[in-house]
């Protein structure tokens, strides 16, 4: 994980910690901003390049039309 990231997790936890202590709303919009920074991170991440994606669809199709062939003799 890169040091930015690092950075803005521990951000978001010591939002949470003070919001939670102070007793405000502000936990609800902290909870929120956790979730859609791991959603956006796992996003980016997960990404995978051309080449990964191309030969799992080529991999799909040749399943597809296995099955078929199994089907329709």
């Amino acid at each position: 994980m890169s040091r930015t990231w690092l950075l803005v997790a521990a951000g978001l936890i010591a939002l949470v910690v003070i919001s939670v202590i102070a007793g405000t709303r502000i936990a609800a919009g902290a909870g929120a901003a956790i979730l859609l920074g791991t959603i956006i991170y796992v996003t980016v991440t997960q990404r995978g390049d051309r080449t990964n994606i191309a030969r799992a669809e080529r991999g799909a199709k040749e399943l597809r039309e296995e099955l078929d062939a199994e089907d329709n003799p």
